[in-house]
């Protein structure tokens, strides 16, 4: 199958509106992030400015990529997943992380990943908005565990994001269930089932922003250990 160049195009630049970080950066440069929530800065951060304005630029060199034709076409052949993530609830500021269903489940398969039980209705709090539109009673329930991704950066509770089974869970809440089983796969493996370099890059920097922020917060002490928390660009 062959992607027409010009849907290639309209596709890019799509996505690239998916990624928006300036006005994040911004409250961060300004000290309003900190001003906002009556937070005092313990520690200050000298490389900020120049460390946010290398990740601009890192942002801003793969949107004038064309989006890859192979994983366009995997998107179109793969069940994936797609969710928005909110930077400081500001909704100027935000990117898009997509995975890919098939390769997680494998990575669970080969990692060995044991599943656990939550409370269902925890799970169902962090059911993605518009994930379900629509429920079929008559159709069987899968019973498989759901595969969910841990995601640090988040303020919601638990910091996880259902990424296989939103259905089986609302499916499942429905029948009475109490617990659910689900397989929590972290960082440094479901990253590996991400479908894009924008994806992976972002998840990066705000990863590398919220370790940033922690550190100049007073919860990491010591430059050394904050290091020890980066991704290098």
């Amino acid at each position: 199958m062959k992607i027409d160049s010009e849907v290639q195009r309209q596709y890019t630049e799509i996505v690239n509106s998916m990624y928006e970080f300036n006005p994040y950066f911004n409250l961060l440069l300004n000290g309003e992030f900190f001003r906002s929530r009556g937070v005092p800065i313990v520690n200050e951060y000298p490389p900020l400015k120049a460390t946010l304005e290398k990740y601009r630029k890192v942002i801003a060199k793969l949107k004038k990529r064309k989006y890859h034709e192979k994983t366009m076409l995997n998107i179109l052949s793969n069940e994936n997943f797609t969710q928005e993530i909110g930077l400081n609830n500001n909704p100027n500021s935000f990117y898009t992380v997509n995975w890919d269903v098939d390769k997680l489940i494998s990575l669970v398969g080969k990692y060995h990943l044991k599943p656990q039980t939550l409370p269902i209705e925890i799970v169902m709090s962090r059911l993605s908005t518009g994930s379900v539109p629509y429920v079929d009673d008559s159709m069987p329930i899968r019973e498989e565990p759901i595969i969910v991704v841990q995601y640090p950066m988040i303020s919601e509770v638990p910091q996880i994001i259902v990424v296989d089974g939103n259905y089986r869970t609302v499916r499942k809440y429905t029948r009475g269930d109490e617990t659910i089983d689900v397989f929590p796969v972290p960082q440094h493996i479901h990253m590996q089932a991400m479908l894009n370099d924008l994806s992976v890059t972002s998840y990066k920097v705000h990863h590398n922003c919220f370790h940033i922020i922690r550190y100049m917060m007073g919860e990491i002490t010591e430059s050394k250990e904050l290091k020890s928390f980066l991704f290098r660009f």
